[in-house]
């Protein structure tokens, strides 16, 4: 079999193994939309469940797309309303995610400064006890021991400066926390309105009996927030797994256009080689 057939079958192969790829992460990503959808239906009628401004939206999206004519124009001045809550929430997650990871950085100063000045105590006890067994090295012994104290001196002030940046961090964190969690209820609540009102519209329009709410009004029920915490598990494993298959896909069509363009480079170099001499 000549270099070019080999060449031909490699580069079917690893198209058709990124074809086989594809298809088991398109089989992930529809399962993992399932979860999704499953959840954010399951966080709209649970209180506290703290749905992010991209999730908001992505609810306020879908009941606009079967809301009919005269619906939408009934609840235009309800979505302008949420937009605006999801706006806002946005603005306060951002900064909420700003003070996280300040306050990650005060603690990882924190720490490191702790362990330091343990270890400057430690250094400065042995650096002691040497002055007393040593008699010899008295003299050295002790600007050692000098050396060490002042340096316990520096990073004792130094891990107080620390410790109240980080306890402020902490404090700031915990502040913005709260004032997410209140955004993020103020969405959910304004959404679940919109629901309630775009089903009563919807079954008045239809001629149905509005009849009971039951299944769009807040769900009391505590498992239901382990069953989101359940389902957003299961969607970060799947994410890990739809972004391996990625990945690998990814790999099989670089190899492929790789091997492609060197069988391409091969045959342009026998176009220019020189013809044999016959004499």
């Amino acid at each position: 079999m000549c270099s070019d057939e080999i060449s031909l079958l490699q580069d079917h192969s690893l198209y058709s193994s990124a074809a086989e790829e594809s298809k088991k992460a398109e089989k992930i990503k529809a399962e993992l939309n399932k979860i999704i959808e499953k959840r954010l239906k399951i966080s709209l009628v649970t209180p506290n469940s703290a749905l992010s401004a991209t999730e908001a939206l992505k609810l306020l999206n879908g009941m606009n797309t079967t809301d009919s004519v005269s619906m939408m124009a009934r609840m235009v001045s309800m979505k302008h309303t949420i937009e605006h809550d999801i706006s806002e929430l946005d603005v306060v997650e951002t900064d909420y995610y700003d003070k996280l990871a300040d306050q990650a950085e005060a603690v990882d100063k924190f720490r490191s400064t702790q362990v330091a000045l343990k270890q400057a105590a430690r250094d400065a006890k042995q650096a002691v006890q040497n002055e007393s067994k040593a008699k010899k090295a008295l003299e050295e012994a002790q600007k050692r021991a000098a050396s060490t104290k002042v340096n316990v001196n520096d990073l004792a002030k130094a891990f107080t400066k620390i410790q109240l940046l980080e306890g402020k961090a902490t404090q700031e964190v915990e502040t913005i926390a709260e004032v997410v969690g209140k955004r993020q209820e103020k969405v959910r609540k304004a959404l679940q309105r919109k629901r309630r009102e775009t089903e009563i519209e919807r079954r008045k329009e239809a001629g149905e009996p509005i009849g009971d709410l039951k299944n769009i009004s807040d769900n009391e029920d505590v498992k239901a927030v382990a069953v989101i915490a359940k389902l957003r598990k299961e969607e970060r494993i799947l994410q890990k797994e739809n972004t391996r298959r990625d990945d690998i896909v990814t790999g099989f069509l670089s190899r492929a256009a790789k091997l492609k363009a060197s069988a391409e480079e091969m045959d342009n170099a026998k176009g220019r080689a020189p013809p044999l001499d016959k004499d």
